[in-house]
């Protein structure tokens, strides 16, 4: 509901239809799907210490969708490394790459959400009732919304079908999986080890 709602907005000028209220008002938890969802694309598109005014950080660059925080960016090279392009096919939602991105890319938003977000009820929709054999703590989430994730930290780079999940950044390459994505997202994509570019230095003196 919350995805169609979303789309039909879109096509007209952020109007919907008067039957739309109806739906709302039987499903509350809807509009707070949206407004957590919302608040995420402000941290997406506007970065950390921004303002609802559009006045973004210092960290915040133009990522072909705009002004991305830094945040969002390490994560939308992550996405683009893991999921196959589109020329090559999708990604099915039970691909263990995928389900490990957004599983590690739902518990960071999860943190941010409660700590700076004050979006705790929002998370209230997704938390499982602890009962029975799934009181551990380690059950945490009855519910993750994976591809509403991917789809807002995502925009402009990422497609969904009934096939599956791809992205539509750059040329295709060969996918990583989701713990090398990472790495070279937070080395910032500079090669390492024999891989290594070694810059150019004078001769150090030969020891007597």
């Amino acid at each position: 509901l919350s995805r169609v709602a979303a789309a039909e907005a879109v096509r007209n000028d952020s109007c919907v239809r008067g039957g739309w209220q109806t739906a709302m008002a039987q499903f509350p938890e809807v509009g707070l799907c949206r407004d957590l969802l919302d608040k995420l694309r402000w941290r997406v598109l506007l970065g950390e210490g921004a303002d609802q005014d559009g006045k973004s950080d210092e960290s915040a660059q133009d990522d072909g969708l705009g002004k991305v925080s830094a945040w969002a960016k390490t994560w939308r090279e992550v996405i683009a490394d893991v999921l196959p392009h589109s020329a090559a096919g999708a990604c099915p939602a039970t691909d263990r790459e995928l389900r490990l991105l957004t599983a590690h890319l739902w518990s960071d938003v999860a943190e941010w959400a409660v700590k700076e977000a004050s979006a705790e009820q929002h998370l209230g929709l997704f938390r499982s009732a602890p009962s029975g054999a799934n009181s551990s703590s380690d059950f945490i989430w009855e519910f993750v919304p994976a591809m509403d994730l991917l789809l807002v930290v995502g925009e402009g780079i990422v497609g969904i079908t009934a096939e599956g999940t791809f992205t539509k950044s750059g040329p295709p390459q060969e996918q990583r999986t989701f713990a090398a994505a990472l790495r070279h997202a937070r080395r910032g994509g500079q090669k390492r080890g024999l891989a290594a570019s070694v810059p150019d230095q004078p001769y150090a003196k030969q020891a007597k």
